[in-house]
């Protein structure tokens, strides 16, 4: 089969394929939530849920640092 993304992400698709929900092909973790609770938080919305499923690969986080997107490296 030929995976333009990678080994991780047809190791996603397969992990995660009796879940009938979107999701970015490219993220490191995926969870399944059932929505608890929906609040007013003024100009927005604030929602809990329950994780019913997650599932993670081995990938650098994205952090947000002094307004940059990037990732922790090991100093």
């Amino acid at each position: 089969m030929n995976d333009p993304q990678g080994n991780r992400a047809l190791c996603f698709r397969e992990a995660m394929a009796h879940v009938c929900s979107p999701r970015l092909p490219d993220a490191p973790i995926w969870i399944v939530c059932t929505v608890d609770a929906v609040v007013d938080g003024g100009d927005h919305k604030i929602v809990t849920g329950s994780v019913d499923d997650a599932w993670h690969c081995e990938a650098n986080p994205l952090t947000y640092h002094r307004r940059v997107f990037g990732t922790h490296s090991p100093s």
